[in-house]
């Protein structure tokens, strides 16, 4: 009941896509990439190369999640751009939303 049909493919969808990387470690476990979201035309571009037949769903923020195919996993990068730029620190702080870190403390 639980557990996956060994022998049905396992479908993976991937936010914030980039590249395509996720989807591409992913088939190195015979995972099977069905859409992507993803909004740089030169990333998207990259990604339909090395997957002609994945779905790519545009902004994020413009998806029904009752229209997209369902997926036995949903992966994500980091949507901060700060984290590409050539001084990361000083994008870091200027940008509050990329520079979270958790409340509380940990390992005390």
């Amino acid at each position: 009941m639980g557990i996956m049909n060994s022998s049905a493919a396992i479908k993976l969808g991937s936010l914030f896509d980039g590249i395509g990387a996720v989807p591409l470690a992913g088939t190195y476990f015979g995972i099977t990439p069905v859409w992507a979201s993803e909004i740089l035309p030169g990333a998207i571009s990259v990604t339909k190369r090395h997957f002609p037949d994945m779905a790519h769903l545009g902004d994020i923020t413009k998806l029904d999640g009752g229209a997209i195919e369902p997926t036995d996993i949903i992966a994500f990068g980091s949507p901060c751009q700060s984290f590409q730029s050539p001084e990361p620190a000083q994008a870091l702080r200027e940008n509050p939303v990329c520079s979270w870190k958790p409340s509380g403390s940990y390992g005390k």
